[in-house]
C-alpha cells in the first residue's frame, strides 16, 4: 500500500486503533493503538486474516467480514479475546473503500475499546 511519507507516524499517535483490510481480507496496515489493544507485534498483526478470526474464536463476531459481505459502512459493539489471552469489549466501524468497478477494494476498520472511553471520558468531564 502506498504511504505518504508521515503517514504511519500520525496514524500511530491516533487513540483509536485502525487496521486496513485488502480485499481478501488480509491485515495489511495497523497502527499503535491497535497494536497495543491486541498485545500483539506488527509482523504478528499483519500475518492475520479477517475471515480466519472468528473460526479461531478471537472475536465474537467480525465487522469487517460483514461489511464485506453487505459492502456497507457498519458499526457493532464485540467481545475480543486476542491470542494473549486479554479481553475487553470494544465499538468497531468497518468502512468499505471500493475500486472502480464496486467492489470492495480495502476495508477500514476503526476499533475503540470501551472501558478506555469509559475511563477518557470521566476525565474529560472532570
Amino acid at each position: 500500500m502506498d504511504q505518504l511519507p508521515f503517514q504511519s507516524d500520525i496514524f500511530d499517535h491516533v487513540n483509536e486503533g485502525i487496521y486496513i483490510l485488502d480485499r481478501r481480507g488480509n491485515y495489511i496496515y495497523c497502527n499503535q493503538a491497535f497494536l497495543k489493544m491486541v498485545g500483539a507485534a506488527r509482523e504478528e498483526a499483519l500475518s492475520l486474516n479477517a475471515f480466519q478470526l472468528i473460526p479461531e474464536g478471537q472475536v465474537s463476531f467480525s465487522v469487517a467480514v460483514q461489511a464485506f459481505e453487505q459492502k456497507k459502512r457498519l458499526t457493532i459493539i464485540n467481545n475480543v479475546v486476542t491470542p494473549k489471552g486479554y479481553h475487553y469489549r470494544q465499538l468497531a466501524t468497518a468502512t468499505p473503500i471500493f475500486d472502480g468497478q464496486e467492489e470492495v477494494a480495502y476495508m477500514l476498520v476503526e476499533m475503540m475499546r470501551l472501558d478506555l472511553f469509559r475511563r477518557r471520558y470521566q476525565q474529560a468531564i472532570l
